[in-house]
């Protein structure tokens, strides 16, 4: 999976004038035929990881994922929630 990160990234930087964000990307979980949860929670960190290196934002989406969509989400990014 590193190796597979690593090749994207090298794209990035051959192509960065083309590249407008890191995507799509997140969890589904009303089509496990396709990626079991399992699968899809250890793909969705790299993007995380790949969006930090190239400063670029991230397209997201999120089906049926409970609270792993978000837990994801918020540990990656230590966003603090405030209440109203």
């Amino acid at each position: 999976m590193e190796d597979y990160f690593d090749e994207i990234h090298q794209i990035y930087l051959q192509h960065k004038d083309k590249i407008i964000a890191i995507g799509e990307c997140g969890l589904d979980y009303d089509r496990f035929h396709y990626s079991s949860k399992e699968d899809q929670l250890k793909f969705y960190q790299p993007h995380f990881e790949l969006a930090e290196k190239t400063r670029l934002p991230m397209y997201l989406h999120s089906r049926n994922t409970d609270d792993d969509f978000y837990s994801n989400f918020k540990q990656n990014f230590n966003f603090k929630i405030k209440n109203n």
